[in-house]
């Protein structure tokens, strides 16, 4: 017998108003390192926004830089405390209703982002959705700065969500996002919408 529903939610721009990397990047980076890499990356950010580089590589680039070497512990902390205290104030309330009703109907609820797995995990235990999102390296409670799995992005969320279940066992699957980095999860359902909570 088939569960009655899953529903599959990009996070950055779709659940949230805007990105919330850079928002967590100014949260938890030691302010020099900090500022300093506004001057050590900008070649980074300029050679990602002409796509010359993959947000794979952009991303790897950026974290290593922030958080090579940072307590795993204390970079936890400040993911839960990103978590409780700014994310709330990105939301978007029409997508926070459309969790609701997925609820309500017993669905399966999946948050699949791009974004590092720490800073979203407050808010999807809080909705009751199981995260699939890009996984940092630890080495001996140390963050290498290197990235576990490769950026949740595109293709690799439509892997990652096989990895996890199969969407064959449910009766019907929805998914929403807003970025071409959605577009293979939203042709893999049933109901693909795309910027479906923009006002």
């Amino acid at each position: 017998m088939k569960h009655p529903g899953a529903a599959f939610f990009d996070f950055d721009g779709t659940i949230t108003e805007g990105d919330s990397f850079l928002r967590f990047l100014v949260y938890a980076t030691p302010r020099p390192r900090f500022f300093l890499g506004l001057i050590v990356l900008l070649p980074v950010a300029l050679l990602y926004g002409l796509r010359l580089i993959s947000a794979h590589v952009a991303k790897s680039a950026t974290l290593y830089w922030c958080f090579r070497r940072e307590d795993y512990l204390e970079f936890r902390r400040m993911a839960e405390e990103f978590s409780r205290t700014v994310i709330p104030g990105l939301l978007r309330p029409e997508a926070l209703r459309r969790i609701e009703w997925h609820q309500s109907q017993g669905h399966r609820l999946f948050l699949v982002t791009a974004s590092v797995e720490e800073w979203v995990l407050g808010f999807a235990r809080e909705h009751g959705m199981e995260v699939i999102a890009t996984q940092m390296e630890v080495v001996d409670g140390k963050l290498s700065g290197r990235l576990k799995t490769p950026n949740n992005f595109g293709p690799e969320k439509v892997r990652r969500i096989h990895e996890k279940v199969n969407p064959g066992d449910f009766e019907h699957t929805w998914a929403y996002g807003d970025t071409r980095g959605d577009r293979e999860m939203l042709a893999m359902v049933d109901v693909g919408v795309f910027r479906p909570f923009e006002g």
